[in-house]
């Protein structure tokens, strides 16, 4: 399960996705501890947790009756303890879900249902990957020595739950998928020791090297070009979406750990609304990532302002595990930045000390600096300013290049673009202004290795 800080309420997980209805899920049980205490104040707690059964089957949560039944020898008085992550208002991917407040019903001696209704016309997307929390139910516990039973009623059972996707402005039952119930004897139940104590692994500042990160190709690099937005003088860039925009780490053994967390810095450039960047892990040695992080421009950071991170990985991780943060943006204007990654493990609780069978850092051969060519935009020149109808932008480039205008509102929004064709010298071109409103806004220009802002008026 990733825990990571979030800065906002809810991130934006993915791209756009189109959901259809197929819906599945899958449920199950998740004890609730305290101090790693099993009962707290006579009494236990359990967490109801549901999550897409596969990326085929992810949909929007509706309506949900959570039903379940409990054995009456082990535990009663069953209550709503917290709602937890399908809550109120969420923000979206497609705008926002409210959902009502959460209410119980039924039996309060055997069989009970856990009951959200959704208000809004969209509802919180469920991910294939990592559990949602539902809500968190109490219950008195009657006898420590008893075994616990509490079983969700599935398909075939009087009354069955009953989970909604959204679809189509309706609201039809998605079908149920892997159903784990909780079953066990009090004295079996313990609780997973969290993970506070960490032993710093690894280390990407790039400045000698590539270290343990390795370049994916032609839309990832490490260059001294990049300076102005590192933190030293080195850092990762990568751009567009291709398959090299990626920096993977070699296989890296994390058998002996449980928990994973992976500290950056970053710094997006170019970036335009809803593009994003990716972290991800491998356990089979890169055949397969699975996404644990995902970080959108105007959402989650806004274009050239650096953002410091911290996220955390649960295990269980293996002697063949990968890193990789992967770039999803649409061409190669859109780029980010990425500095100081420190890996940091932990293992039942406490640090464990690697077994280092090779160095911390890769030794690295001097780097020979080979001559790049860099292209410059300069003597640029807005006019009219202020400006009604048309704008004129005059510039001049020292090398071959396609330059990039972009306008930018006060909010950091791309409300016009332009793709100028590779020339060089000067050149002058003009863009409509008219549509958009009165106010202040920059004139970016970009281009490979340069970039240089300009404030307007539009009349």
């Amino acid at each position: 399960m990733l825990k990571y800080i979030f800065s906002t309420i809810f991130s934006v997980l993915l791209t756009t996705v189109v959901f259809t209805q197929n819906g599945q899920f899958d449920l199950r049980f998740s004890l609730s501890c305290t101090n790693d205490e099993v009962f707290i104040n006579d009494q236990l707690f359990v967490d109801i947790e549901i999550k897409a059964s596969s990326a085929a089957t992810t949909f929007e949560l509706g309506n949900q009756n959570y039903r379940m039944s409990f054995n009456r020898d082990a535990v009663a008085n069953p209550f709503i303890a917290e709602e937890l992550d399908v809550s109120g208002f969420i923000q979206t991917q497609t705008g926002y879900a409210l959902y009502n407040t959460h209410n119980m019903t039924g039996s309060a001696d055997t069989l009970i249902s856990y009951n959200i209704d959704l208000l809004s016309s969209d509802g919180l997307e469920l991910s294939a990957t990592d559990w949602t929390s539902v809500g968190r139910i109490g219950f008195d516990v009657l006898d420590p020595n008893e075994c616990l039973e509490i079983k969700w009623h599935q398909a075939g059972m009087f009354p069955p739950i009953v989970i909604n996707e959204v679809f189509n402005n309706s609201l039809p039952e998605a079908a149920e998928g892997t159903i784990e119930n909780l079953d066990a004897c009090f004295s079996d139940l313990t609780c997973d020791t969290e993970c506070t104590d960490y032993q710093f692994l690894y280390n990407g500042a790039f400045e000698r090297g590539w270290y343990i990160w390795n370049d994916g190709g032609t839309d990832a690099r490490r260059s001294s070009l990049d300076a102005q937005y590192a933190i030293g003088d080195y850092c990762v860039r990568l751009r567009d979406n291709t398959s090299t925009s990626v920096t993977t780490t070699d296989n890296l053994d994390f058998s002996a750990y449980n928990e994973l967390r992976i500290d950056f810095s970053y710094l997006g450039r170019s970036m335009e609304p809803g593009e994003d960047f990716w972290l991800q892990i491998s356990t089979d040695g890169g055949a397969s990532f699975s996404t644990e992080a995902t970080w959108a421009s105007g959402t989650d950071f806004q274009n050239l302002s650096r953002e410091y991170e911290e996220v955390f990985i649960s295990g269980p991780f293996t002697a063949n595990t990968k890193i990789r943060f992967r770039c999803d943006a649409s061409g190669d204007w859109d780029y980010v930045y990425l500095d100081n990654i420190r890996i940091y493990a932990c293992s039942n609780g406490n640090f464990v000390a690697p077994d280092f069978t090779e160095p911390l850092f890769k030794e690295i051969e001097p780097e020979i600096e080979t001559e790049e060519i860099t292209t410059q935009i300069s003597d640029v020149k807005v006019f009219p300013n202020p400006a009604n109808d048309f704008l004129n932008i005059e510039y001049e480039t020292s090398d071959f290049a396609a330059v990039q205008i972009n306008l930018i509102d006060l909010n950091g929004r791309v409300v016009q673009q332009k793709l100028l064709d590779e020339t060089t010298g000067q050149q002058i071109t003009q863009m409509d202004i008219g549509q958009l409103s009165a106010g202040f806004y920059f004139v970016q220009l970009v281009s490979e290795d340069s970039m240089v802002y300009k404030k307007i008026v539009k009349k």
